[in-house]
């Protein structure tokens, strides 16, 4: 069945078990759905008064010339029911445009003309893969848009605007710009490199997760939202302010994790994991909770009080301005606390390895290490009241 450029005053419903050729644009009153194969012989637009675009079948070129795919529909869903471009020999559409209430589709190829969706009553989700040659751009207002398909792979830069963010892309993932409504959660994930917007995210009291499982993660702008979380598998650099509301992770694998701009703020605990990689941490940060610190020759600094929880360090440099709490846990190098005449106190014992030795300055703040430590190096002891016990001999 062939369709050449169609105009009806209601709803259109179409049934051809041997496919359904659309060769010119659709304008209806009412809702247009396709339950069998569609084909595109040219360019087309679909279009509808506030009524739903149902695809229950496939969405292919009719031969190997790529068209374009606009569809508007005001306030009504378009749903995509099989795969979009998927047609070994006629491949990816040239490009897909939707207008609509609401997005649900299955698996998407789109060629250099990319991908655009803008949405006013409701989410943008997936049940298969996205493959987008082209820009990706995604509009869901106050809405959602959950793109998390293992097999997305969005090859050209993605812009989004929704209430909670998620994308996965199996390669390198490239976020031009990110807008987060209503405190959503942002989650960007990539299976190669991922690029973050220089203008940063503000996730406002939602969540914040970016992994760079490829690659290095660095940031320019700022970031923040409650409990925030990154990961970059060759190293993290923060170039930006960084707000956590509550909890912080900052991982690596065997990379180092660095400050190169901006203070971290962080209301809750934050662990710090770069497995054997250098931790350089010393802008004018304020960690609220416990900081739990993994990895090579460690430097972190506090404004204000610090307070360390587990450690398995190289040498560690720990200062702040007021009561500095070591935590417990193995420096395997030189161990150097500055406290700036704040009080320095343990919350468990600590073994400084290899006979390293260790400096240790409150000012005129009270020195209070009193665990089972073993400082198998010199102690060098600056302070007022100070206490100091080791398991061992000192």
């Amino acid at each position: 069945l062939t369709l050449p450029v169609v105009g009806v005053g209601g709803a259109l419903d179409v049934t051809a078990s041997g496919g359904i050729a659309i060769n010119g644009d659709v304008t209806t009153g009412g809702s247009q759905t396709y339950h069998d194969a569609v084909t595109l012989g040219s360019d087309a637009t679909l279009t509808t008064t506030d009524s739903a675009v149902t695809f229950a079948s496939t969405v292919d070129n009719a031969d190997p010339t790529a068209r374009d795919l606009t569809v508007n529909t005001g306030s009504g869903a378009v749903t995509f029911g099989g795969a979009v471009g998927s047609n070994a020999t006629n491949g990816a559409l040239a490009g897909l445009t939707i207008q609509s209430g609401s997005l649900s589709a299955k698996s998407l190829n789109i060629g250099s003309g990319g991908l655009s969706v803008t949405t006013t009553t409701g989410d943008i989700t997936q049940s298969g893969k996205f493959v987008v040659t082209g820009l990706s751009s995604f509009n869901s207002g106050n809405h959602a848009i959950s793109l998390t398909d293992a097999g997305n792979d969005f090859q050209g830069d993605v812009s989004a605007v929704g209430a909670g963010v998620s994308l996965v892309d199996v390669n390198d993932l490239q976020v031009a710009a990110l807008t987060d409504n209503a405190n959503g959660n942002v989650s960007l994930v990539a299976g190669g490199v991922l690029s973050v917007p220089t203008a940063g995210i503000a996730a406002g009291n939602g969540d914040l997760t970016l992994e760079s499982n490829g690659g290095a993660l660095s940031t320019s702008g700022a970031l923040s939202g409650t409990n925030v979380s990154l990961t970059g598998r060759d190293g993290v650099t923060l170039g930006g302010d960084l707000s956590a509301l509550g909890t912080l992770k900052l991982i690596s694998t065997n990379a180092g994790i660095a400050q190169t701009g901006g203070n971290i703020t962080a209301g809750g605990a934050s662990t710090v994991n770069a497995g054997t990689g250098a931790i350089t941490l010393t802008q004018v940060n304020d960690f609220t909770g416990a900081v739990t610190l993994t990895g090579g020759t460690t430097q972190i600094t506090d404004a204000n009080a610090l307070t360390l929880g587990a450690l398995g360090t190289g040498a560690l440099t720990a200062i702040s301005t007021g009561t500095l709490n070591l935590g417990s846990g193995t420096v395997a190098g030189h161990l150097d606390a500055t406290s700036n005449g704040g009080a320095i106190i343990q919350s468990g014992a600590l073994n400084v390895t290899g006979g390293n030795t260790s400096a240790i300055d409150a000012g005129s703040g009270t020195i209070m290490l009193t665990q089972a430590n073993d400082f198998t190096g010199a102690v060098t002891l600056t302070g007022g009241t100070t206490q100091i016990t080791d398991a061992n001999a000192l």
